[in-house]
């Protein structure tokens, strides 16, 4: 009895959802959705994202790195897009990390922005972004890295913001 009544419940919230994208009903759904429920689905975009750039703003977390010399490599991604396989699609574990630490990141550059910079690098996000950055490849002799958080803007000629930088740290 209750399979059948979460059944019925069920498929008429999918009924009326289906209803409310049908042109004619939409004016009507704030009448007939008060509490805002029902979903109303957009799939196509009202103006053209093409121009829009803060659409595409992607974070980046890179490193360079110093050896006993004195020299100072360029930058490099450390979080960049490995090859993916066909199981990516359905079960990434790695992108979990990804997401992580590109989030903690954006905080470091959230906080540096708001001037607590002194206190940054005793917090726990900036220990774990250090973490992942000394824990990617680097060369013989290197005696120091540093890490950036930065960003990309645009679709077509994308543009670099940077948005944190660290002091140099020693293995």
């Amino acid at each position: 009895m209750i399979g059948c009544s979460a059944l019925v419940i069920v498929v008429a919230g999918l009924v009326m959802t289906a209803l409310v994208q049908v042109w004619p009903l939409r004016r009507l759904r704030f009448l007939l959705d008060s509490f805002a429920i029902l979903p109303e689905w957009r799939f196509f975009a009202q103006a053209s994202t093409l121009g829009a750039d803060d659409l595409a703003r992607d974070t980046h977390l890179i490193v360079r790195d110093r050896d006993a010399a004195g020299r100072i490599g360029g930058w490099q991604p450390v979080l960049s897009d490995a090859t993916r396989c066909w199981h990516h699609a359905i079960w990434n574990p790695q992108a979990r990390v990804t997401i992580v630490i590109l989030t903690l990141g954006e905080d470091l550059a959230r906080v540096c922005r708001q001037g607590m910079v002194a206190e940054i690098q005793q917090s726990l996000r900036y220990l774990m972004v250090l973490r992942c950055a000394l824990e990617a490849p680097h060369d013989r002799g290197v005696r120091n890295r540093q890490f950036a958080i930065v960003h990309t803007t645009g679709r077509q000629a994308r543009t670099i913001g940077v948005d944190f930088v660290s002091a140099w740290h020693r293995w």
